[in-house]
């Protein structure tokens, strides 16, 4: 498991995530590494996308970034709509995912996006996720996540967009990943938001987001202090 930090607003869109791998036996660090987070350039959607959860298969035939990869050119999201996107991509990922003959319980995964889409014209920001072992709280309290991780993996990926209009300097802030003590980067996520109620730039929302990660890598062994970080500005 590991974390990926996204962060959408008019200023620009940032997702930092780490590229270590663990092993699903004991996990253990890994000693090869692999980038978790991608961007896509499409004719009616920008966006970046970060992943967390089952990295790849034993024998190595299947790794989830390669699958990605390919998964984002077969179904074609530089020229597709964002809900036909994700869409699609939900249900690649079923098909892919439940093809491995990785026990159902080591195959839970979560896919980040946030950036723009263009809708009549308009563009518009959102962020969305494409899981199969969250749940959402509907009415969390401040300073809680609006995920948390379920007790089960589904065999079916589901996704969840959400759009935010032109309202004065809006944003909005997504993590998922091994965090097993939320409380101790409770800290850094408040200076990270306050960055954004400040009406922070892209450089300074990026340096907040690699403390999160980094303060949420003294905690576990499954995190990275090596971080790849995305940020761009909205002209």
């Amino acid at each position: 498991m590991s974390i990926v930090i996204t962060v959408v607003s008019k200023n620009g869109i940032v997702q930092v995530s780490d590229v270590r791998l663990s092993s699903l036996k004991d996990g253990e660090p890994l000693p090869q590494l692999q980038r978790k987070s991608m961007l896509v350039l499409g004719r009616y959607a920008v966006f970046v996308i970060g992943w967390a959860g089952f990295a790849q298969t034993g024998d190595g035939k299947f790794n989830t970034g390669d699958w990605l990869f390919r998964a984002l050119n077969h179904i074609k999201a530089f020229e597709r709509p964002l809900t036909a996107i994700a869409g699609d991509l939900t249900g690649e990922a079923t098909h892919a995912f439940g093809a491995l003959p990785t026990p159902q319980k080591n195959k839970g995964c979560r896919f980040l996006l946030g950036g723009w889409q263009r809708t009549r014209g308009n563009a518009e920001l959102f962020s969305g996720v494409i899981f199969n072992d969250l749940k959402y709280n509907g009415q969390p309290q401040y300073g809680e996540s609006v995920w948390s991780e379920s007790s089960t993996v589904d065999k079916q990926f589901m996704y969840l967009l959400a759009s935010f209009g032109p309202v004065e300097f809006p944003y909005q802030v997504q993590a998922i990943g091994s965090v097993k003590k939320p409380e101790k980067i409770k800290r850094e996520m408040r200076v990270l938001r306050k960055v954004m109620d400040n009406h922070g730039g892209v450089d300074a929302i990026a340096r907040a987001c690699v403390d999160v990660a980094r303060e949420a890598a003294r905690h576990t062994r499954t995190i990275s202090k090596d971080l790849i970080a995305y940020s761009g500005a909205c002209e």
